[in-house]
């Protein structure tokens, strides 16, 4: 419980009178009763020596010489030196009193103070304090509870801008309270397009008659995804008639409650009965329709060789055409063995780019990738959900507008993972629902049926949508759902020998949250997928080998918290540097190692590539020491590339690119072959 910011138990006093024997006189009276008492006979400078002590109670006469009690007591307030002033003496007049009740009297002591009359005082003050202190507390509680309940809680003036809004902001829509408060409507930019005449019409209605609403509607995350949610008020009319008639201080109070992962499982559950259903019927109409559809083939076969004829080629070519569909049929019916396990859905977004890039570059469409490292792992099957992404981004290329863009994202819910694949239409699909049924013969749906299958054997939801307008878009959406625990972080402290344990991070998600990097428990199965795509693609692999120079002394004089700061800038400074392309990975290796993984790169552009990281990290300028000591951190590089082959193993290029980063920094006298090394 946050302490209260006035002492309710009135533990400390200070006594103000130019009479000595009155001030020695009272305080014992005060002492007697649990006080500790301090007197002041000459109050001139007594604010300017109270040297920032505080008391509970402060007793001023209001006639001292030289310094007015009044103005004493304002001093004293307004320096925060006392919580509470009482007056003594005998009134001059009741104007005296007001003033000192103005400036923040909050009792009278009549002189000579009896012991009677001074235990009636404190009872009162002790009552006001205790009803304080339980104020302080219920506010302090409901602050609290306001603050993290799960629910965005607001306050909305008619012209749209923010009088309230709590902390749970920041978690479903990604802005700071003062960032939402700061924007005149702010909540109107927020609201998906499709929603605003609707949001606004509902507001509207809410100001002018002051009737509470409860809707559902779509709000736009900082990141760029749909949160689904449900508006609720509580709307407050001013009880001023004639505030009420202009408007003034008029409000909207309400929540807003996140239900995007109740929308994903109503998806779900439409598409689970949906696809029973259908599975059922096809499974019987493919049974009913098999035997006579070979007898009729059959026949019409045998009668072409007695006696062809036009009719029979069509017969044929029918039957063949039935024949495919009950096929179709089959494979989408058939069961399929999934193995669900933890998975990056960001490591598995920039494999499928890597394995698409020579398609994306032959069409000359451009990529626009936009992964939130803080997204946690997935459950799903890595190679299934890989071929789904796969399948998705070529349907894309293959309805893609001239001149368009493949828009790949990631983000999560409360307990899903979220895949956004968008893209700019050549031409609206007329029956979004038959996008994701088998029965269908154009090219233009081939794989949706396998991956909406794929998909929701894996427990996750595949949806499609699209705006319409001038500029067509579709999206592709897939929720997996989140990995329930996390694997323990790994423990490793920060030495410059180069060892291999892994500093401690926050390994529930699949990059770092503060640096964006890779994660070391992930880094091995990615790396291993893109060696295989790379064999597969025929295309070089480049790894550059990244080893930071000087940490160890850094954080020897600087302490592990400002050495592991001083990584998190390095590390930003070399994924910025590698984000020129959506396929480059940036993985932490070591205490104070990294790799980048550079799908189809030549070792002259790893070199070049790897000098760009070098002056990077040069750039920044963090000194290894003190002021005194001219060294900054720099880093040693080590580049391999080259194109594997069905044999090649990742260790091969991580030996090659440790033996060029030896060379470079004088550790060995040979040169590794097909390596490159960059000295800091």
């Amino acid at each position: 419980m946050q302490p209260c910011p006035f002492d309710p138990d009135l533990s400390r006093a200070l006594v103000v009178d130019n009479d000595r024997a009155t001030c020695d006189s009272l305080a014992m009276q005060l002492e007697r009763t649990g006080f500790v008492t301090q007197t002041c006979a000459q109050p001139d400078h007594l604010v300017e020596s109270m040297n920032g002590e505080r008391y509970s109670l402060a007793f001023i006469n209001l006639h001292l010489q030289e310094v007015g009690g009044l103005d004493l007591a304002t001093s004293l307030l307004d320096s925060q030196s006392v919580e509470d002033v009482v007056f003594m003496g005998d009134p001059e007049s009741s104007d005296t009193l007001v003033r000192a009740m103005q400036i923040g009297a909050c009792d009278f002591l009549p002189t000579p103070v009896q012991e009677q009359d001074l235990g009636m005082l404190l009872e009162r003050i002790r009552q006001r304090r205790r009803l304080k202190a339980r104020i302080h507390r219920a506010e302090y509680r409901h602050s609290l509870l306001l603050q993290s309940i799960p629910l965005i809680v607001f306050s909305i003036r008619p012209d749209l801008t923010l009088e309230f809004i709590n902390q749970s902001v920041t978690h479903f829509l990604g802005y700071s309270p003062e960032e939402a408060m700061a924007r005149r409507n702010w909540l109107g930019y927020l609201i998906h397009p499709e929603d605003r005449r609707a949001i606004r019409s509902t507001l509207r209605k809410a100001f002018d008659e002051g009737s509470p609403f409860s809707v559902e509607c779509r709000l736009i995350h900082r990141k760029g995804h749909i949160v689904h949610g449900i508006a609720r008020s509580i709307t407050e009319l001013p009880c001023d008639p004639d505030d009420r008639a202009n408007g003034a201080g008029r409000r909207v109070e309400g929540v807003f409650m996140d239900i995007t992962d109740r929308v994903f499982l109503e998806q779900a559950l439409v598409q689970s009965a949906k696809l029973k259903t259908l599975g059922s019927i096809s499974a019987e109409v493919a049974h009913e329709i098999r035997n006579p559809l070979m007898s009729i083939a059959g026949f019409a076969r045998r009668l072409n060789q007695k006696t062809p004829a036009p009719e029979l080629d069509i017969i044929l070519r029918e039957s063949a055409r039935l024949e495919e569909l009950l096929n179709r049929i089959r494979d989408y019916l058939k069961p399929v063995n999934l193995s669900r396990q933890g998975c990056s859905v960001n490591n598995l977004l920039s494999n499928a780019a890597a394995l698409l890039a020579t398609e994306m570059d032959a069409r000359s469409v451009e990529w626009r990738v936009d992964l939130d490292h803080e997204v946690p792992l997935a459950m799903a099957d890595p190679d299934a959900l890989t071929q789904v992404v796969i399948d998705l981004v070529r349907h894309a290329l293959a309805n893609l507008a001239d001149g368009g863009y493949v828009n790949i994202q990631s983000a999560s819910s409360e307990r899903n993972v979220l895949v956004k694949i968008s893209y700019l239409q050549c031409a609206p699909v007329s029956d979004p629902d038959r996008l994701f049924l088998p029965f269908e013969e154009d090219t233009d749906v081939h794989g949706m049926p396998l991956c909406s299958r794929l998909v929701r054997n894996m427990g996750g939801v595949l949806d499609f949508d699209q705006t319409l307008g001038k500029r067509s878009i579709a999206t592709f959406t897939v929720s997996m759902s989140k990995v329930d625990t996390a694997p323990a972080p790994l423990e490793g402290s920060f030495v410059e020998d180069g060892a291999s344990t892994v500093a401690a991070e926050e390994l529930r998600h699949c990059f770092e949250p503060r640096s964006g990097v890779l994660s070391r428990q992930l880094f091995d199965d990615v790396f291993a997928r893109t060696v295989r795509a790379s064999n597969r693609a025929k295309q070089s692999l480049g790894v550059i080998v990244i080893e930071v120079d000087g940490i160890g002394v850094h954080s020897t004089h600087n302490g592990q918290f400002h050495a592991k700061k001083s990584l998190d800038h390095v590390a930003s400074a070399l994924a910025q540097e590698l984000q020129q392309l959506p396929c480059n990975i940036l993985a932490r290796y070591g205490d104070h190692e990294y790799v980048a993984i550079l799908p189809d790169t030549l070792q002259d552009e790893a070199a070049t590539l790897g000098e760009t990281l070098r002056q990077a990290v040069h750039d920044l300028a963090i000194p290894v020491a003190g002021p005194e000591d001219s060294r900054t951190l720099e880093v040693h590089i080590g580049v391999s590339a080259f194109t594997p082959t069905s044999s090649t193993s990742p260790e091969e290029y991580i030996a090659q690119a440790y033996h060029a980063l030896d060379t470079a920094a004088g550790r060995e006298e040979r040169r590794a072959p097909m390596g490159s090394g960059i000295s800091a």
